[in-house]
């Protein structure tokens, strides 16, 4: 089903009016009832990054390849980073992002992890969150 929405914009154009709610919990990878719950301006911005998706078939191999990739992590020699690492995620993230963020902060040295319970893949609810604790990251890190 994802493969031939990805593979056709009309048909993806399609289910984002027909069907908003499972384009949001399958390719955004966040539930649904999150963005329902959320403020209006959060709502817009979820509703933005859907539109921004198309034209899908432009993105189609890239988001097929994230899918597939989500649960086999790369042989990557983490422990070889040097850089100040922060891995953000929520715990909700249908991806499953804060498993390998957690990973993350396991492998690199000094790295940290910083887990929302919720927002999904978008960080519904999240954005000035996690901004602030990005922003507060480079500052101890000398970036800012």
């Amino acid at each position: 089903m994802v493969r031939a929405l990805l593979a056709s914009d009309f048909l993806f154009w399609a289910a984002l009016r027909l069907a908003p709610d499972q384009i949001t919990g399958s390719i955004l990878a966040t539930d649904p009832a999150l963005v329902h719950a959320a403020p209006a301006e959060e709502q817009a911005r979820v509703a933005a990054i859907m539109q921004g998706l198309m034209p899908i078939t432009a993105r189609a191999e890239g988001l097929l390849y994230d899918g597939w990739q989500t649960n086999r992590p790369l042989g990557l020699d983490l422990g070889a980073i040097t850089a100040p690492t922060l891995a953000l995620s929520c715990e909700d993230d249908r991806y499953r992002t804060a498993e390998n963020a957690r990973h993350i902060a396991a492998e690199v040295s000094g790295a940290e992890a910083r887990i929302y319970p919720d927002g999904g893949h978008v960080w519904v609810g999240r954005d000035a969150e996690m901004f602030a604790d990005a922003a507060g990251f480079l500052r101890r890190s000398g970036f800012a």
